[in-house]
């Protein structure tokens, strides 16, 4: 009796490499190359229907109805809405990150948005802060300098997050107005959703005298895998592949 070996042709091993190679090429594509698609509107505070400045604090909105499009306010008037422009006295007295605008909040008032999520989807969100203050031109002093942290959370049907708000540097204080003064940090978080809403708030510290605290640079997305999760998916893939019988064709 012969010993026959049976051999895999060639045509058979090319498909599920090439199908792996397609499967290669759409993960790298797919959570790399493609941008994330920020949730939450108008999270530089650049949009408006108008803004109107106060008389005593120089752009700063006069709580006329000046606010960012799709932000809302509480019903006080100690979160406020900023600007960079024009120049005040031949300074920029206030430096936010992105853009002109910003928004700042105190005395544990706050600036929220609601935005559309899915129920078991982990999202990440990013944000700028600095511990800020006003310019009080009456007086020609730093009004409520930050020196305590506030509050970021994220709410759905439950509490999804809380944490720190907080700048990274002391706030300017005193009598001398200075130029571009306020040193921001960003700062990234991770929630999953539980409802297919989600409502973000950034509130000031409740401590009395707490002072200000700046926020700019507002964005949620998907969560992407990280380059590394990406390269162990493909290698086990690669694994399942040379286990089920791959790998190149032998001469005969």
């Amino acid at each position: 009796m012969s010993n026959v070996r049976a051999t895999k042709s060639p045509s058979t091993l090319r498909i599920p490499l090439t199908t792996l190679a397609v499967l290669a090429t759409l993960l790298m594509c797919g959570t790399v190359s493609a941008t994330p698609v920020n949730l939450v509107a108008n999270g530089s505070f650049e949009q408006n229907a108008f803004f109107v400045e106060r008389s005593d604090f120089p752009r700063v909105a006069d709580l006329s109805g000046s606010v960012p499009t799709g932000w809302t306010r509480d019903s006080g008037d100690l979160a406020e809405y900023m600007t960079r422009s024009p120049a005040y006295l031949g300074l920029t007295i206030y430096n936010p990150v992105d853009g002109d605008y910003f928004i700042g909040a105190h005395d544990g008032e706050w600036w929220e948005q609601t935005f559309a999520t899915a129920t078991g989807t982990e999202y990440t969100m990013t944000y700028s802060s600095a511990y800020g203050a006003g310019w009080w031109s009456t007086f020609s002093t730093y009004y409520r300098p930050g020196v305590m942290p506030g509050q970021v959370t994220l709410t759905g049907n439950a509490l999804l997050l809380a944490a720190s708000l907080a700048g990274t540097s002391p706030s300017p204080t005193g009598n001398t107005l200075l130029d571009a003064p306020f040193v921001w940090s960003q700062h990234t978080l991770t929630f999953v959703a539980d409802s297919s809403l989600t409502r973000l708030r950034f509130a000031g510290s409740t401590v009395p005298n707490g002072g200000f605290i700046f926020i700019d640079d507002v964005a949620v997305a998907v969560a992407v895998p990280e380059p590394r999760a990406i390269w162990l998916l493909l290698l086990g893939l690669s694994g399942v592949w040379l286990a089920a019988g791959g790998g190149w064709p032998r001469r005969t």
